[in-house]
């Protein structure tokens, strides 16, 4: 027979008056008009992949989850710049451990009717590790466009270009089609030598 006091204390146990993390953070005009050009201008002198994702269910309109160009950024200086500024706002936010960024930073480039459908930024292997994902907005002249995080309702998040927007890699988000002009924003992962426990 169990022990009513054992099956209390252990059903009953005090919880940590840890606030639980941010569902996002912003750091506005993290970035100058100047530096949101010059990094726009990088998508020159490097090769871009076609980011394409297509549904598993294949009588679905292909390309329905993801289309936009990628091109990887390496630019270890800007890198450095993002880390330091995420770490800061970790501190206070999110209290995750963290390590640094471990891949490449991506350039993204959405034309009209180029989007990324509901996702996470964690994955299996190499993408366990993600904590933080980061999406810096370069260009605000389209229509469209949105980042919008999942919480409880779907929540557009405005920005304006500089603007920083840093949310858990588990958070679901999209972006919303582009229905007139152009999207450039450059996104990275902030992560740590072991996943989530």
């Amino acid at each position: 027979m169990l022990n009513a006091s054992l099956v209390k204390d252990s059903m009953y146990v005090e919880q940590p008056n840890n606030l639980k993390p941010e569902t996002f953070d912003r750091a506005t005009h993290f970035l100058t008009h100047s530096d949101c050009l010059r990094i726009k201008n990088m998508h020159k002198n490097v090769e871009k992949w076609e980011g394409k994702v297509h549904n598993k269910d294949h009588s679905k309109k292909a390309n329905s989850v993801r289309q936009v160009d990628v091109y990887p950024i390496q630019d270890l200086g800007l890198a450095e710049l993002i880390y330091d500024t995420v770490k800061t706002y970790n501190a206070t936010s999110f209290r995750f451990d963290i390590a640094g960024i471990f891949d490449n930073l991506q350039l993204l480039h959405y034309k009209t009717g180029h989007h990324y459908d509901w996702h996470t930024d964690i994955g299996q292997g190499i993408y366990s590790n993600r904590k933080i994902s980061v999406s810096i907005l370069l260009d605000d002249k389209c229509d469209g466009g949105e980042l919008v995080l999942k919480q409880g309702a779907d929540r557009p998040i405005y920005m304006e270009a500089g603007d920083m927007v840093m949310f858990p890699s588990y958070v679901l988000h999209k972006i919303t089609p582009v229905t007139n002009g152009e999207r450039w924003s450059l996104v990275t992962w902030i992560q740590d030598i072991k996943p989530f426990r």
